[in-house]
């Protein structure tokens, strides 16, 4: 009897010292997952076209994403992942998240920079496109082309819109170059289907 009872207990003491590693394995696992996912991205802003290594990050921010983080390196690392992706809402939502857990963020706060690079390509195309006498629209507008054209963009969506950009600019040949990587990207991305029968 004392022998099964002790065999019990060094079951218990056994079950206990593994649930207490068991959050450090986690963490441990998140971090490699994040490491990975930064490196993965890294990876898809050299290679926007890349289809599987865009699958493959797709894939690991589905599964990130659903487990509850209070890390704002780990959003970010989500977010920059998603804003290569072209899902720029749900990536301002992470970079929101953890700009609430830390204000000063320098990561956070340059990728709220790329969304509001993106929100003035598109807001300054729609009005040069709608008022093509537009002065004053056109050289923000070559501003933010200028900016755009110093970064790596993996996202079809800020693609598309610099395609859209270099047209109103009267860049045809760069306007048709953008719009082709946006289309090996996504062939059925409207925006720039219907750019390219413009200016076919």
């Amino acid at each position: 009897m004392k022998g099964k009872e002790i065999g019990k207990l060094f079951l218990f003491f056994a079950l206990s010292i593994v649930m207490i590693g068991f959050p450090a394995y986690k963490t441990i696992e998140i971090s490699k997952d994040g490491v990975k996912l930064e490196k993965d991205t890294q990876l898809l802003l050299s290679n926007p076209t890349d289809k599987a290594l865009r699958e493959s990050i797709s894939n690991e921010v589905a599964k990130l994403s659903a487990r509850p983080y209070q890390d704002p390196k780990m959003l970010t690392s989500i977010a920059r992942a998603q804003i290569a992706l072209g899902d720029n809402d749900v990536a301002e939502q992470n970079i929101n998240k953890a700009l609430q857990m830390a204000p000063r963020n320098a990561e956070a706060i340059n990728l709220q920079k790329r969304l509001e690079l993106d929100r003035n390509l598109e807001g300054l195309v729609t009005r040069v496109e709608q008022n093509p006498s537009d002065v004053a629209a056109k050289g923000q507008l070559s501003q933010v082309v200028s900016e755009a054209s110093k970064m790596q963009i993996a996202s079809p969506v800020t693609i598309v819109n610099l395609a859209r950009a270099h047209a109103a600019l009267g860049n045809q040949a760069q306007a048709i170059e953008h719009a082709d990587k946006a289309l090996r990207i996504n062939p059925n991305l409207a925006p720039a289907i219907n750019l390219k029968k413009r200016l076919s």
